[in-house]
């Protein structure tokens, strides 16, 4: 089983993929000419006219209180309640039938790791 494992797995293309998952630390030799140019590059600073967003400023005058949904507050948010509908028998059954295509697909010795 092991053999049939590895050879499902992807074949890492270079050493420095292979190194670091092995947890050792990717040397020069073992990078390639774009990791080492990468590697060497500093980070260039910002721009210096780039336009920052500014906030808008808040009016006092208009203050926004946390909404009350208690008795006599304010109405409740609509809420969207199609999962608790009676759905038609035809909806129901193709539906159904959907779910268990997808289930005889794969058997459920298999699928207990899907989850």
């Amino acid at each position: 089983q092991a053999a049939a494992v590895q050879s499902r797995r992807p074949q890492e293309a270079s050493a420095a993929a292979r190194s670091a998952r092995e947890g050792r630390r990717a040397t020069p030799e073992i990078m390639g000419k774009a990791a080492k140019a990468a590697a060497g590059k500093k980070k260039l600073p910002s721009a210096p006219l780039a336009d920052k967003k500014k906030k808008a400023q808040k009016n006092p005058l208009f203050e926004k209180t946390p909404r009350n949904f208690r008795l006599g507050g304010d109405i409740q948010p609509k809420r969207d309640l199609t999962r608790f509908v009676r759905w038609p028998k035809y909806v129901r059954l193709q539906r159904m039938k959907k779910i268990m295509l997808m289930r005889l697909k794969m058997p459920p010795a298999i699928n207990q790791f899907n989850m």
